[in-house]
Formats: C-alpha cells, sequence, structure tokens
C-alpha cells in the first residue's frame, strides 16, 4: 500500500529518483557555471602505426586528455609499447596485430620503446 501523505511522497519521489538513475538516465547538465577550461583539442586522438620495426611518427604533441592508439602493422613480428619511466605499456610479452590505446592525463614529455627492439624508440608531448 502507498502512502499518500507527505512521507509516504517524499519515499515514492525518492524511489522514483533511485530508479532513474538505474535505467542510464542522466540530467540535463547545469549550464550556470562555465568549464573551466573549454578545450575543441581534449580527447584528441593521435594514431601511431608499428611497421618494419619503426614506430611512425616518432613524435606526437597533444592536449591533455588525449588519445593515442598504437596500430601494431609489422606483419606477425612482436611488439611493445613501453613508457621509459614504466607509466604506460602494452602487454609485456608483446602484440602482433591490433591495437593497443593510452590516454595523457597529464603534461610532460614520454618517451616510449619497444621491449625487443632497442632501437624502436619515440616520444609523446602532452601540452
Amino acid at each position: 500500500m502507498i502512502q499518500t501523505g507527505r512521507v509516504g511522497w517524499t519515499t515514492f519521489a525518492l524511489l522514483a529518483g533511485l530508479l532513474a538513475a538505474g535505467c542510464g538516465q542522466q540530467q540535463a547538465p547545469s549550464s550556470s557555471s562555465p568549464a573551466t577550461n573549454p578545450s575543441p583539442l581534449r580527447g584528441t586522438p593521435a594514431t601511431v602505426v608499428i611497421k618494419n620495426l619503426a614506430f611512425t611518427p616518432t613524435a606526437i604533441t597533444l592536449p591533455v586528455g588525449g588519445l593515442v592508439t598504437w596500430n601494431f602493422e609489422d606483419g606477425g613480428v612482436p611488439h611493445t609499447v613501453t613508457a621509459d619511466d614504466n607509466s604506460f605499456g602494452s602487454p609485456p610479452n608483446g602484440l602482433t596485430s591490433g591495437s593497443f590505446q593510452h590516454t595523457f592525463g597529464q603534461a610532460g614529455t614520454f618517451a616510449y620503446h619497444c621491449d625487443f627492439h632497442p632501437q624502436m624508440k619515440a616520444t609523446v608531448t602532452v601540452r
């Protein structure tokens, strides 16, 4: 039995709100406060191809929040993407196909290499 008094309607409203949130409904964002750092480049994707025992390109610059995708296209030769400071990396046993992605959440210059081929080196600069 649903109570129709103040407590009953308050409980009903709370349950309805929880059910809506659980169903993936989202409230409209408030437009009263402006974004603190609007940037059309946020989340900008970049792609590096791994082929012929090389990262191409060897240097990328992107904004904070930018995503890099490394595509493994070296004909079955295993490679890794391993940050020199070990802050990110693909599976340590190497990949021969597919891709690896990493989002850069802070500014800096991030050097990386392939664990199997020491001559393979590159950098991502995040501003």
